[in-house]
């Protein structure tokens, strides 16, 4: 049997990643818990994003878990505790501070302010209901 010999090209121009791209390919997870005393309802809206305070950028809500998806409500039982987790895009690494809102029809959106930001990039936030 003889060898095969493979040779590999690529386009380098096609690797190359802008700086942009490289500050925002992380994760941002936030955690959010309440404490439902009486009955409550709660969704989250598509519209959802982490606003950087020195920037125009914003980070898009890409995915979420324990929650419904306005306009749907998701019922949390008087007495319960219950968590959901919402995840967004990357932030640029110049962010130090940002806010959680959610923009949607109605009351009752979740408007966090002045998150500062931390090394890993998780943060849990309370809500009283």
């Amino acid at each position: 049997m003889g060898t095969l010999d493979i040779k590999y090209t690529y386009d380098l121009e096609e690797e190359k990643i802008t700086s942009t791209q490289l500050e925002t390919e992380s994760q941002v997870i936030v955690h959010i818990s309440i404490w439902a005393l009486l009955p409550y309802n709660i969704r989250i809206w598509g519209s959802t994003f982490l606003f950087d305070h020195h920037s125009d950028y914003r980070s898009k809500l890409v995915h979420f878990e324990n929650i419904s998806l306005a306009p749907e409500w998701m019922a949390i039982r008087p007495g319960k505790h219950h968590v959901f987790t919402l995840f967004f895009s990357g932030i640029p690494k110049s962010c130090t501070i940002f806010d959680l809102r959610e923009i949607g029809d109605g009351q009752g959106c979740f408007d966090f302010k002045n998150i500062i930001r931390n090394k890993i990039d998780v943060y849990y936030l309370e809500v009283d209901s």
